[in-house]
């Protein structure tokens, strides 16, 4: 399995803060069936004046610490970025990290709103080149409210990524529905754990998120999630998605209930 989405890298964000920490979260990782990590550190915590550079040499660092401690894990340099007005030109600039050396970008926004740039942002940085995985879709209020916003961005080629806690109410029961919701219709692509700890919520496991969403849409298409889905994503070749599909009663109503929830 591959998590294109983890905050393994020791003393850059709110992710591990020591060294400690990242071998206990990799160990954790590899319990749970985990072969890959891609360490997506917050972009603008990256210190330096050349991001990819000082990524990709802490994780060089990590991995070989992972290689003397004899776990089995391999990691890629990677970054979670803000959506903002100038984010393609950091990407002219060559200012991101994509994902694993490929062309994925992986990219979040508000939680708490949907700033109203972000579809051009996402087509300027697709019409350079840039293939778009959005983080965490569940956890945005917008999202949970209108899921039409996410099926206009997936209509433009944009990945999505559910966050496996999610798919246990971790976040709340609003993104637990909305993640359910999501997956249901064909809106889910990829799962990740968007690991910051070696214990508690916010470890790098993922057996129980798969489990729910087997339970939702099969085994098969809960496991492309963390093996099929990735290794194409990462290799630039099509996902094999399924369709996305028209909401359910059930979920209109869920949405009327959490925007008048939300005044």
């Amino acid at each position: 399995m591959k998590d294109l989405h983890c905050h393994l890298l020791p003393g850059v964000d709110d992710g591990a803060e020591r060294l400690d920490d990242a071998l206990a979260m990799a160990r954790v990782a590899v319990a749970e069936g985990i072969q890959e990590i891609v360490a997506t550190p917050h972009a603008h915590l990256v210190s330096g004046d050349d991001p990819r550079a000082e990524v990709g040499r802490r994780v060089a660092e990590l991995q070989a610490a992972l290689d003397t401690a004899g776990i089995p894990l391999v990691v890629w340099p990677g970054s979670e970025i803000f959506l903002e007005p100038d984010t393609p030109q950091r990407w002219d600039a060559g200012l991101l990290v994509p994902l694993a050396n490929s062309s994925v970008l992986l990219v979040e926004t508000s939680f708490h709103e949907y700033p109203h740039y972000v579809p051009e942002v996402i087509f300027q940085l697709q019409a350079r080149g840039a293939r778009i995985l959005l983080a965490h879709p569940e956890r945005y209020v917008a999202f949970q409210r209108d899921l039409s916003l996410l099926e206009g961005l997936v209509a433009r080629g944009v990945v999505a990524q559910v966050t496996a806690g999610s798919l246990l109410g971790v976040f709340g029961k609003a993104a637990k529905q909305a993640a359910e919701a999501m997956l249901q219709r064909g809106l889910v692509h990829l799962l990740a754990t968007d690991a910051h700890r070696p214990v508690g919520n916010r470890a790098p496991a993922v057996q129980a998120a798969l489990a729910r969403a087997a339970a939702l849409v099969g085994e098969a298409r809960a496991h492309a999630l963390v093996e099929a889905a990735p290794r194409a994503l990462l290799a630039g070749e099509p996902l094999d998605l399924p369709p996305v599909v028209a909401p359910s009663n059930g979920w209109a109503f869920w949405r009327r209930w959490a925007v008048g929830a939300g005044r």
